[in-house]
């Protein structure tokens, strides 16, 4: 039996037709005319005019409007190269006159400079904030030197200079240790100032994990503070210390007598009692504040120890 093939055809397809609609999932974001948009949004086109084969000057003209804002697309239906149509010489006339030049000037070296100045004068005080320092330095510095406007010798003596005094001391004397042979004429390398500062403000330090050190008096020197996830926290925070005793004491608001020799017991009970002696306490000895008070050693709440020094004791919030 002889068997014939069928001589059946896809149709023809428009490739412009295969773009995707606006709103779509790989679609372009709509172009309404930022200068900061511009060059991705024709990044972006240009991809699907690749991945779909659309090539002919035509359809790639016609084919962004519908990715395009209503007075964009009035500038590129005025424009003589999708009149007569030229993708390439549209495609340099809307980056241009949409400022794409503008984005690509984003810093300036004032503001590498204003920045440094700040960054100097600032407290880096755990690997939070040394991330955050040299992510906005590299944004800042990084763009410039791309663009050609510092050299490397800058962009790695720039770096060292916009870190603290006091850090840099520290950095200094760790950076000569581990790279003895480094020419002094030359700035650090970056990559020698992150390794040594991400060593030194390292997380899993032995002494972060003994909790009891501040509860017996010892605070241990190590060069950072508590490490938040929160860039806006640019201070080293304050630790509440168990403080010394005073010569004279305060005593309960409740007792006539305010010499400090006056028995520290009242008739006072319950949360009333605990909430006047906290009040007085705050109000006349300051570094009773932003503490609690630990009653004695009983749990009876019939009497009140008005910081006796085996009674009454602070202890962090």
């Amino acid at each position: 039996m002889t068997q014939h093939r069928s001589s059946y055809s896809a149709p023809y397809v428009p490739p412009l037709t295969l773009l995707p609609l606006p709103r779509e999932r790989n679609a372009p974001k709509k172009f309404k005319g930022k200068y900061y948009e511009v060059t991705p949004f024709i990044e972006h086109y240009s991809r699907l005019l690749d991945q779909f084969h659309v090539t002919s000057d035509a359809d790639r003209c016609k084919g962004i409007l519908q990715y395009c804002s209503e007075k964009v697309q009035d500038f590129i239906h005025a424009s003589q190269y999708y009149q007569n149509p030229d993708w390439t010489l549209l495609e340099a006339e809307i980056l241009k006159y949409y400022d794409a030049d503008r984005n690509e000037q984003k810093y300036r070296l004032a503001d590498l400079t204003n920045f440094l100045k700040s960054s100097h004068n600032s407290t880096i005080s755990n690997l939070s904030h040394w991330k955050k320092y040299y992510r906005e330095y590299c944004s800042i510095a990084g763009h410039l030197y791309a663009n050609g406007h510092i050299n490397d010798d800058d962009f790695n003596g720039y770096f060292w200079y916009g870190i603290p005094e006091y850090l840099i001391e520290i950095l200094q004397v760790k950076l000569e240790a581990r790279y003895s042979t480094h020419n002094s004429r030359d700035p650090w390398p970056i990559e020698y100032v992150v390794d040594i500062a991400e060593k030194y403000f390292q997380r899993d330090r032995f002494s972060e994990k003994l909790t009891h050190l501040p509860a017996l008096g010892i605070i241990p020197k190590t060069g950072y503070g508590y490490d938040s996830d929160s860039e806006s926290e640019c201070h080293v925070p304050s630790r509440h210390v168990t403080p010394e005793p005073t010569t004279r004491l305060p005593v309960c608001i409740s007792c006539p007598d305010t010499s400090g020799t006056h028995p520290a017991t009242c008739g006072m009970s319950g949360p009333l009692r605990k909430n006047l002696c906290i009040h007085y306490a705050s109000e006349h000895d300051p570094a009773a504040v932003g503490y609690r008070f630990l009653f004695g050693t009983t749990s009876d709440d019939t009497t009140c120890y008005i910081h006796a020094h085996s009674c009454l004791r602070y202890s962090t919030l």
